[in-house]
């Protein structure tokens, strides 16, 4: 798998766990440098599933592998199901109206460089478009 496709695999998992109700830490992976999410009280990459825990050392809040195996986000029920494709489709919708927002920018704008950057961000959201669709 190439470079790209794994950290659009990355960006992907993310997204998932967001809109399942996740939270983004603070905190990365040991293995993958992926940004650990908490979930169900749970601290885990969702890239390579390694379980993590936050400890205070000295003062300060850090992770360290946990003991256990892998975390796996579990199965939902039918009306949580429904509630997760309808916020899919909520978060679809936004990012479709920021795209076309963004596109109207790039048309408007005078600078290669700026045209440049707003065509990588359209790119980016077209991305995650795509998966939010799989």
């Amino acid at each position: 798998m190439s470079r790209d496709m794994v950290e659009d695999k990355k960006i992907s998992d993310a997204v998932e766990l967001l809109l399942k109700g996740g939270k983004m830490l603070g905190f990365h992976c040991n293995e993958c440098d992926t940004p650990l999410f908490e979930m169900e009280s749970n601290v885990f990459c969702p890239h390579c599933q390694k379980k993590y825990r936050i400890i205070e050392k000295d003062g300060t809040k850090v992770v360290e592998p946990a003991e256990e195996s892998a975390y796996h986000i579990q199965s939902h029920d039918d009306a949580a199901s429904a509630e997760w494709h309808e916020d899919r489709k909520n978060l679809a919708e936004k990012l479709e109206a920021l795209l076309d927002k963004i596109v109207t920018e790039a048309l408007k704008s005078n600078s290669i460089h700026d045209v440049k950057e707003l065509v990588g961000i359209m790119k980016e959201i077209t991305e995650i478009l795509k998966e939010l669709e799989s």
